[in-house]
């Protein structure tokens, strides 16, 4: 009894540190919502700033349009718009860096998702685990169960066989109380 005592004791700890782990992992899904949320938010601010990129190049090809049709009157300022087309060109150069960064952005998040994918599996086998550890503890507290009720049956039979017993000791004691009786009877015959 003390045994069972101390493995019931052992069960209640281990579900204790089941609680605790499943309160971890709520939290670390949190966390990991959180940052869902924030990358959905990144990705919007990219897709506006793409947006105002692509309004901007509409707007340098209809100057450029304007600047065509001006050709004529503007060949003694042509200087002026070699300048401001080599501060174009610099401007480009800067949009394909921004591009290449945002290309490398992409590739990070990519890779995170990833490892968020292979986190949400080791918590799926980890569940797995924990549901089987609990199928095996339930298998066992009815194995338990089953001896205990045994237990029971064998101390009910203990039980009547010392009421059996306390029944044959009472005949016994009648029995000698009969031969005392019948020896004192013998006793006064001459």
């Amino acid at each position: 009894m003390g045994d069972q005592k101390e493995t019931l004791g052992d069960q209640k700890e281990t579900l204790g540190d089941q609680k605790e782990t499943l309160g971890d992992q709520k939290e670390t899904l949190g966390d990991q919502k959180e940052t869902l949320g924030d990358q959905k938010e990144t990705l919007g601010d990219q897709k506006e700033t793409l947006g105002d990129q692509k309004e901007t190049l509409g707007d340098q090809k209809e100057t450029l349009g304007d600047q065509k049709e001006t050709l004529g009157d503007q060949k003694e300022t042509l200087g002026d718009q070699k300048e401001t087309l080599g501060d174009q060109k610099e401007t480009l150069g800067d949009q394909k860096e921004t591009l290449g960064d945002q290309k490398e952005t992409l590739g990070d998040q990519k890779e995170t998702l990833g490892d968020q994918k292979e986190t949400l599996g080791d918590q799926k086998e980890t569940l797995g685990d924990q549901k089987e550890t609990l199928g095996d503890q339930k298998e066992t507290l009815g194995d338990q169960k089953e001896t205990l009720g045994d237990q029971k049956e064998t101390l009910g039979d203990q039980k009547e066989t010392l009421g059996d017993q306390k029944e044959t000791l009472g005949d016994q004691k009648e029995t000698l109380g009969d031969q005392k009786e019948t020896l004192g009877d013998l006793n006064l015959i001459p």
